[in-house]
């Protein structure tokens, strides 16, 4: 009797993760959002404190560490190791200071990928950055439960933790 409890338990569980994986095959796989922060710093020293990637420990409080692993020829790739470990290689495609920063995830075996564009302007007061990822989940229930939550939180992090260090330096 217990062993059908069980293969009912287990034909359920596979039922279920094949009926999200159908869901999440059935999603765009890509996406794209932007968010904006206005700064009373001029681009140059926003873009100064964006491009210094290992100095970025000191003002985001979920990175541990940055480490240059490849300079690339003019496309650097940096290893950003957040709080918790975990490793995401990014490499700078597109780098025209102090306006455009591009940024992409430099692994293609992870279950995601994309870029960061990061754009910056002059205003009166100072300047605004707009970052906008270009996202990809290529795995189709990890695409279905990103779905559930906000896109754009990775960005507002970052946003508000350079805000904080913009602030610290006006």
């Amino acid at each position: 009797m217990w062993l059908w409890v069980l293969v009912y338990i287990v034909v359920a569980i596979v039922s279920l993760l094949f009926l999200l994986a159908i869901i999440g095959s059935l999603l765009s796989k890509s996406h794209e959002v932007a968010v904006s922060l206005d700064t009373p710093v001029p681009p140059e020293a926003l873009w100064s404190l964006i491009t210094d990637f290992p100095g970025q420990t000191r003002w985001r409080k979920q990175l541990r560490e940055v480490r240059l692993i490849s300079p690339g020829g003019g496309n650097p790739t940096w290893l950003e190791i957040g709080a918790r470990g975990h490793r995401l290689p990014l490499q700078t495609i597109v780098s025209e200071p102090p306006r455009k920063l591009v940024r992409r995830i430099a692994d293609p075996k992870l279950p995601f990928g994309g870029e960061w564009v990061f754009l910056i302007e002059p205003t009166a007061s100072g300047s605004r950055v707009t970052i906008t990822e270009k996202g990809e989940v290529y795995h189709p229930i990890f695409r279905l439960i990103s779905k559930m939550f906000d896109m754009s939180s990775t960005i507002r992090t970052y946003l508000k933790d350079l805000e904080v260090a913009v602030q610290s330096k006006a």
